[in-house]
């Protein structure tokens, strides 16, 4: 699909695509393919999601208008301030247990919350012991302790620093997450890693993140420790490192 000027006609001839795209000869998902039901997802949050899903270029403008066309009854205002919808994008290969054995990692509350969300997108380390965790899919931990500064976070709306308090459970396995990328971090991280990235600091970039229905109780540890999803029980390091 090409840019093309904005107009009925061009709206149109972008919908047609979006909507039945084998039938015009494109390698791509139907529209409604595409989503599932959610909660509120921002509209740029996912136009990204939906151009990563199909593959193709298509002028951000585009999607927005004929989103609301075929979506009037979804949109929402989301958590965080924006405009979005009540949808998510389908990740038909990810689900939450998908390989038995995973890496861990322990997060201060609510840090560990708001990745388990999708608001927090960049994990952040000021040392870059985690860069073995790229290119794997990782277990996200709620540990015992609070970071009460982190409620402070200027990234933040007030409604999204206040949404689902009963979330913020201490202990548990959240959810997961797969590492994309493990890369230093510039200031223009700031937002998706919701903390200052002018601080030198290293970053865990994070996608397909799925948030568990029930978290799984579980006591954290420091670094990077390993979680059977099948029997629910920590993994000795020694044993992952021998296998």
């Amino acid at each position: 699909m090409e840019a093309t000027i904005l107009n009925q006609e061009s709206i149109n001839a972008y919908k047609t695509l979006m909507i039945n795209p084998k039938e015009n000869g494109l390698d791509m998902p139907a529209l409604k393919d595409c989503f599932e039901e959610g909660e509120g997802t921002p509209k740029h949050i996912l136009f990204d999601q939906y151009i990563k899903k199909i593959q193709k270029p298509l002028p951000k403008v585009f999607f927005y208008i004929i989103m609301d066309e075929v979506y009037a009854e979804k949109i929402t205002k989301c958590a965080d301030g924006n405009i979005g919808y009540k949808l998510n994008i389908k990740n038909e290969a990810i689900k939450p247990v998908q390989q038995h054995i995973l890496p861990v990692i322990t997060l201060y509350q609510p840090w560990a919350t708001w990745i388990a969300r999708g608001w927090k997108t960049i994990e952040t380390r000021t040392h870059s012991r985690f860069a073995c965790l790229k290119g794997k899919t990782i277990l996200i931990h709620a540990g015992m302790n609070v970071d009460k500064l982190a409620f402070n976070n200027e990234y933040l709306t007030k409604d999204q620093l206040n949404y689902k308090p009963e979330e913020m459970v201490n202990g548990f396995i959240l959810g997961q997450a797969f590492v994309t990328d493990f890369l230093f971090l510039y200031p223009s991280s700031s937002h998706s890693a919701l903390i200052e990235c002018q601080t030198p600091r290293y970053g865990l970039f994070l996608e397909n993140i799925v948030k568990f229905d029930k978290p799984i109780p579980a006591k954290g540890g420091m670094g990077i420790w390993y979680f059977d999803l099948i029997s629910n029980t920590k993994m000795p390091k020694s044993i992952i490192k021998s296998s």
